[in-house]
């Protein structure tokens, strides 16, 4: 037998050897690595988790806030709009506009936070129905918006000028060929805003019932000092 042939056993026997000491050592290593591995994705996924709950959090305060000014018993925007269609109403009874709204105008009927966020892409990542059905709100909200603008200007072009002459009515009593609208603005202001504040409740319900930690706490569920 060669010298060769003779070390190569021995070669393996040490390498074998110096494999399994080095076992432990290199399983320690990839515990290691692996576990960081998965903290790093455990941490990337929470803070994803933390940003989604902040986003749904602002969503909910936006809703919530919305629902209590348009329901409001007193000073609610869906009374404001009930008001305006009922007193439109008795003048067409009437015939004859004695007194318009006038311009309408108010912050508590808007909804700049959720439309900012659709609009940016930052609700993206939320639950997809839930996102759907904010997008179909949102939409619905844009449309009672464009509504109240129109109406606005309807006044301003078309009524407000005509208020000495009241070239509104026909003989009969109704409403003369190209102001139909003085019935239909008020009816559907009316309309869209209780709508938007039914759709909007149950949109908050749907994020109390999915993220409930998000809900305000009752007062008879907040601890005693």
């Amino acid at each position: 037998m060669d010298p060769i042939s003779a070390q190569t056993p021995q070669a393996h026997l040490w390498f074998r050897l110096k494999l399994h000491q080095l076992l432990p050592e290199l399983l320690v290593v990839f515990v290691g690595v692996f576990a960081a591995f998965l903290l790093s994705g455990y941490q990337v996924e929470r803070q994803k988790e933390l940003q989604r709950l902040e986003i749904i959090q602002a969503v909910r305060l936006d809703l919530a806030a919305y629902v209590a000014n348009g329901s409001d018993t007193k000073a609610g925007f869906v009374k404001y709009f009930s008001n305006i269609n009922r007193s439109i109403g008795m003048q067409l009874q009437k015939q004859r506009l004695e007194q318009l709204p006038g311009v309408i105008f108010g912050d508590y009927w808007h909804l700049e936070s959720i439309n900012m966020m659709l609009a940016s892409g930052r609700l993206n990542d939320i639950d997809l129905t839930m996102y759907r059905n904010l997008a179909r709100f949102n939409t619905l909200h844009q449309n009672f918006l464009h509504m109240i603008e129109g109406y606005n200007q309807y006044q301003l072009q078309y009524l407000m000028p005509q208020m000495v002459q009241q070239p509104f009515f026909q003989a009969d009593g109704r409403l003369a060929p190209g102001y139909e609208s003085v019935a239909m603005y008020p009816e559907q202001l009316q309309r869209f805003s209780e709508v938007t504040v039914q759709v909007a409740q149950e949109l908050l319900n749907e994020i109390d019932n999915k993220y409930p930690e998000l809900k305000p706490r009752a007062p008879s569920e907040t601890p005693a000092e």
